[in-house]
């Protein structure tokens, strides 16, 4: 079913299509990070721009913002996404759950011939140990407070 709207070329039906192409799209560069894990959008904004354009106008975009995923492992939906600036959208990417070791956390490696889970933080370009635990959650706790006391900020998400 073709939409009449008169908006094929407001920046919102850039957003759109683009969110269509990284979920929908096996060719394409990002497919990995978005459909190649199954994040999907809903059929509602799927199969309707007006729709989804709707929602971005009654829930606070604005030229300048970009739309977030507010659960980054699941789908483009009305009550998962958020609008940010790019500056918040690109902390928040450094803050998620990292895929470049076992751990999925930045700081936090599994140490195999001690059966431990070791968490280290970087300040001041020193590495700081933070000791090594028994799980993982313990660890994961070492390095947010270590966070927390040395930049004043959390800079990891974690749910157990």
């Amino acid at each position: 079913m073709y939409e009449q709207h008169g908006l094929s070329k407001h920046k919102l039906h850039i957003v759109w299509n683009d969110i269509k192409t990284r979920c929908y799209n096996t060719k394409t560069k990002h497919y990995k990070d978005y459909g190649g894990r199954n994040i999907t959008m809903c059929d509602e904004w799927l199969n309707s721009f007006l729709s989804f354009y709707d929602f971005c106008i009654n829930n606070g975009w604005k030229e300048g913002l970009e739309i977030d995923r507010i659960n980054n492992d699941g789908n483009y939906e009305p009550n998962n996404c958020q609008f940010i600036t790019h500056i918040e959208n690109n902390a928040i990417g450094k803050r998620r759950k990292q895929n470049n070791n076992k751990s999925g956390y930045i700081g936090v490696s599994y140490i195999k011939s001690r059966n431990k889970w070791r968490a280290k933080i970087s300040f001041n370009k020193r590495d700081i140990h933070l000791g090594n635990h028994d799980t993982i959650v313990q660890a994961v706790q070492a390095r947010i407070d270590a966070e927390l006391l040395y930049f004043n900020e959390q800079r990891t998400n974690f749910t157990s």
